[in-house]
């Protein structure tokens, strides 16, 4: 399964006079960053979203909606979440290991090529960057690119994938010759 993985933005900024760059572990410092995997999503399946780096034991929250400046709820110490018309959808304690799973049943009726924004929100105080995936139909292949060897083509020496052409008639041709 591919699944995109982004790298998550802790909250809170540096007091006035504090220095430019925290240390890892430094007094004050905000926790260290997290990631995301988000995956493709198909219909009527089970989808697994996964917050690595969380702070052992904290509830992470999942929410969605649509890209924008959202709400800056008082958990997140000045930050802002950015996903407006949010939706949470659940949420997960985060493991020893600072995993927070998420698993999602993505309902049979979600049409194919829509695009959830994601973000995760954790009481540590976290919160993600903004995660865009889309919902494929059931036995897509995973997303794979090859590089344009025809020169004459507008994107030659480029990598193309099927996914650049999501929603549009496109035609494919893999040939060898020797």
């Amino acid at each position: 399964m591919h699944a995109l993985v982004l790298t998550l933005l802790a909250c809170g900024l540096p007091e006035a006079g504090a220095p430019e760059a925290w240390e890892p572990g430094a007094e004050g410092a905000p926790p260290a960053p997290m990631t995301l995997t988000v995956p493709d999503l198909v219909p009527g399946e089970v989808a697994r979203l996964e917050a690595f780096g969380a702070a052992p034991g904290s509830t992470v929250h999942l929410v969605m909606g649509s890209p924008g400046d959202g709400p800056c709820p008082a958990i997140l110490d000045g930050g802002c979440l950015g996903v407006t018309g949010l939706t949470r959808l659940m949420s997960s304690v985060a493991d020893d290991g600072g995993l927070a799973a998420f698993d999602m049943d993505v309902p049979e009726s979600v049409r194919v090529g829509f695009e959830p924004t994601f973000q995760a929100v954790s009481t540590e105080p976290a919160l993600s960057e903004v995660s865009t995936t889309r919902v494929v139909a059931a036995g897509v292949v995973s997303d794979f690119s090859l590089v344009d060897l025809n020169d004459t083509s507008p994107r030659f020496d480029e990598p193309v994938s099927p996914r650049d052409y999501l929603t549009k008639v496109s035609g494919w041709y893999f040939g060898h010759a020797s």
